[in-house]
């Protein structure tokens, strides 16, 4: 669903709620039908609604749509034809609609992108997910489909990119993301070294992603694929075992963001956490890390969402609690690559999205966060409460509205700053002693932190009372698996971060 606003209205109840969903009338199946298309006026209870089911736009056969947004006056759905209830093979469909002002509703149009994918040893074609975003204020748009390009090894999944240039008139041809070879901008190496080296004992031949994706678009018109990325099928394990095709070693599990500066033609990515958990069992209902990704209002800041089981807290090896963890990025014109607005993920909901009963399944994030100023950020979590006594997703839900903010106090940044500089470690990448050099303004007791990509905290060094003045420090990473780890520095409250690569 998305908010739709009529051209030149400043009432928001005179805006509109434009959705999609999947219709239960049986006509493909014992219960399933056709989709179901409509609107609901804010200022009424009155809801407009069409069925999609005639068989000549070939959408009789769909459930859910794989995504759907809006960009200007049009909303966009999108979905992979099944028709009769085959499998897919080789259409991918975009909806957009026009919204009609007589009836309050979107007419739509059906537009068909031949895209055909690779296929199992049964021969079913391999998709999993698929979404389609635009650059704010622009014609540049693109279409990331998960599944299956023949031309890669066998079993493996990548995202397949599609761009336009003039707001989904057109197409380009698709394109396949080589996740073997992405370079992870923080670490000047390959995502397949990264986990190579901090996976002791397997081999690592190849990485596949897992079966969620989302996607935005930021102002300088380049793609965010925010994904799961494990080690594939063909890799094996330190007992010696290989992988089943098209599944993942989610034990070996990474967020990573896979972007590219240069509007799709080139793709680099960066390693945003490493969950401790993968899979959650909410009764009948199952769900992965769930990554969703959103942006400011003018796409010049990006922002990574997913969820995550603390296993310290909750104990076991499922996501059954999981908590939200954000990570920002600012892309802004001139820092193509993107500047981290934080040191590493943070934990948003410090475990209350859950409770101990564990019923309350994975949310949503909307697709824009606001920048509410000072270096604060807000997204927007909603939850669904599954009956307890049941566990049932066909139950009725009840729905909680979590405000996700993200950022610190730009007054105790500045405080921070002006009470000491703290400088980069070298060598950085390290391997056994790395040394920080600091200039110190203001006297106290120091301490510093070395935390990982999740955020533990793996080792502690306290440096004493300094005084004023320039002064070092050293730490020893012999002991640290390879990997990204950022060192704080603390004095009274006051704090600084910087990230170092350890070899």
């Amino acid at each position: 669903a998305v908010i739709y606003n009529p051209t030149g209205n400043t009432t928001v109840a005179n805006a509109f709620l434009a959705f999609q969903a999947p219709s239960l009338n049986g006509t493909n199946g014992a219960s399933w039908g056709g989709l179901v298309q409509g609107s609901v006026g804010l200022n009424s209870a009155s809801t407009n609604l069409s069925a999609i089911e005639d068989s000549s736009t070939g959408m009789n056969n769909y459930i859910v749509p794989e995504n759907y947004t809006i960009h200007g006056d049009k909303t966009f759905g999108l979905s992979f034809n099944t028709p009769d209830g085959l499998p897919y093979t080789d259409t991918l469909i975009v909806m957009k609609g026009a919204f009609n002002s007589t009836n309050s509703n979107f007419d739509y149009t059906y537009q068909y992108i031949d895209l055909p994918m690779g296929a199992d040893a049964a021969g079913t074609a391999q998709t999993t997910a698929a979404n389609i975003e635009f650059q704010p204020n622009s014609q540049t748009g693109y279409i990331s489909v998960l599944g299956y390009d023949s031309s890669f090894v066998f079993g493996q999944l990548h995202p397949i990119v599609l761009k336009t240039t003039d707001g989904g008139a057109t197409w380009s041809a698709p394109t396949a993301v080589d996740l073997n070879a992405l370079m992870e901008v923080d670490s000047n190496k390959t995502l397949l070294q990264i986990i190579q080296t901090r996976a002791v004992g397997w081999t690592i031949t190849d990485l596949t992603t897992a079966f969620e994706q989302d996607m935005t678009v930021d102002a300088n018109g380049n793609p965010h694929i925010l994904l799961n990325i494990c080690p594939g099928s063909t890799s094996i394990t330190p007992d010696g075992n290989p992988g089943t095709p098209f599944s993942v070693f989610s034990g070996v599990n990474n967020i990573v963001d896979v972007y590219s500066t240069d509007g799709g033609t080139s793709w680099e990515c960066r390693l945003l956490g490493i969950p401790q958990s993968f899979r959650g069992d909410f009764g009948a209902v199952t769900c992965d890390n769930r990554p969703q990704a959103s942006r400011t209002g003018d796409g010049t800041k990006v922002f990574f969402h997913w969820f995550d089981t603390d296993l310290d807290l909750w104990t076991g090896t499922a996501n059954d609690f999981p908590d939200l963890w954000m990570m920002g990025v600012d892309v802004t014109s001139g820092t193509s690559t993107g500047v981290a607005l934080s040191s590493g993920p943070v934990d948003i909901t410090g475990s209350d999205v859950v409770n101990s009963a564990g019923q309350i399944t994975f949310g949503n994030i909307a697709p824009q966060t606001w920048d509410m100023g000072n270096g604060v950020y807000k997204s927007h979590l909603v939850t669904q409460e599954l009956d307890p006594n049941t566990l049932n997703d066909l139950d009725p839900t009840t729905y909680h509205y979590y405000p996700a903010v993200y950022g610190g106090n730009v007054s105790i940044e500045e405080e921070s700053l002006n009470a000491f500089s703290l400088g980069q470690n070298s060598p950085n990448p390290a391997t056994d002693i790395t040394k920080v050099r600091m200039n110190v303004a203001k006297s106290g007791v120091y301490t510093v932190e070395v935390m990982n990509m999740i955020g533990q905290v793996v080792s502690t060094v306290e440096l004493g009372n300094l005084g004023q003045g320039p002064t070092s420090f050293e730490l020893n990473v012999s002991d640290l698996q390879s990997g990204v780890y950022f060192y704080t520095v603390r004095s009274g409250g006051l704090f600084q971060s910087k990230k170092m690569i350890v070899d």
